[in-house]
């Protein structure tokens, strides 16, 4: 049932892009075009309700149900990718600095972290739209593009991405010094 709520949703907002979007030549405002949208929508869920058996109050809670598993998937890799970014961000700032002046490095870390979180947050996002882009199997998200997390917890990424890279810095710059303490 899911699937055909967000088929009957993808529907109803091609209905009305056609109907009465910007570009359909009757476009009458934001309010009819959301009406049609929605009366296309409501006649869309009584179908899907009589072909499952259920209300089409049930129907229409359906529609735009995310699946958590595909929204775990999405964090969980460009977690490991950033990941794997702050880590060469982090190797290059080593190997920049001296291991005997370690504020240099810590400066240095402490002001790319900023930056390269909120990369990752920028990135994170066009990535997480392309991955719903092809769910949806449409680029027009419409409305839907807000339901994204990634669009509504930009800033729990973003102070996500500045502890990671900090815990990445942090063993990074512990594992250089006690090499250094190995070899001496």
């Amino acid at each position: 049932m899911n699937h055909d709520a967000l088929v009957a949703e993808e529907l109803a907002i091609r209905y009305a892009d056609v109907r009465r979007g910007h570009r359909s030549g009757q476009f009458k405002g934001n309010d009819e075009y959301r009406q049609t949208r929605e009366a296309c929508l409501a006649t869309l869920s009584r179908a899907i309700a009589a072909n499952h058996g259920i209300t089409s109050a049930q129907a229409m809670d359906a529609v735009g149900r995310r699946d958590d598993r595909l929204d775990a998937a999405v964090v969980l890799l460009f977690a490991a990718v950033y990941g794997f970014v702050a880590n060469a961000v982090v190797t290059r700032l080593i190997v920049r600095f001296p291991p005997d002046e370690p504020w240099p490095a810590l400066i240095g870390t402490a002001l790319s972290a900023p930056f390269v979180s909120v990369a990752g947050v920028v990135v994170g996002g066009l990535g997480a739209s392309m991955v719903e882009m092809i769910w949806v199997g449409d680029t027009h998200l419409s409305y839907r593009a807000f339901r994204i997390p990634w669009s509504q917890h930009w800033l729990l990424f973003y102070f996500g991405g500045l502890a990671l890279f900090c815990v990445i810095a942090g063993a990074r710059f512990g594992f250089r010094d006690r090499g250094r303490k190995l070899a001496a």
